[in-house]
């Protein structure tokens, strides 16, 4: 699909998507699961970095996930998820706990950067638990 990595802070993760032809729908927009992907990505990311530094073996799993999808993405999209604290303080209450799995829900929003307008936005529900 060509999702990239922007940067990725403990603040924020940031991917980015440009339509092209792997992407693209019959209407000349990004399919909107291409949309999802890098999404998810924006949000799964600083999950598996942070468990990586953790030395510790932590399942993740989405158990849901809500779209609301605004414009057309006809151009270069940044995917910004602006909870990576809240996905540390799932992963450090999941260490905590031995066989509890923890839920959290993590937001992003999707601007194009040709007009810096919204075109679309997630939520996913993250659980995380302990193997």
């Amino acid at each position: 699909m060509g999702v990239r990595l922007v940067h990725l802070t403990d603040v924020e993760c940031k991917t980015s998507l440009r339509l092209s032809w792997r992407n693209k729908n019959p209407f000349r927009s990004q399919y909107f699961a291409a949309q999802a992907a890098a999404a998810e990505m924006a949000t799964g990311l600083p999950a598996f970095q942070l468990m990586r530094m953790k030395g510790q073996s932590i399942s993740m799993l989405i158990t849901g996930m809500e779209a609301v999808f605004l414009k057309k993405a006809t151009g270069v999209v940044e995917f910004t998820c602006y909870d990576v604290q809240v996905i540390k303080d799932a992963i450090q209450e999941a260490l905590a706990q031995d066989a509890q799995a923890v839920q959290v829900k993590v937001a992003v929003d999707a601007i194009q950067l040709s007009d810096a307008e919204v075109v679309s936005t997630f939520i996913f529900n993250w659980s995380f638990k302990k193997r």
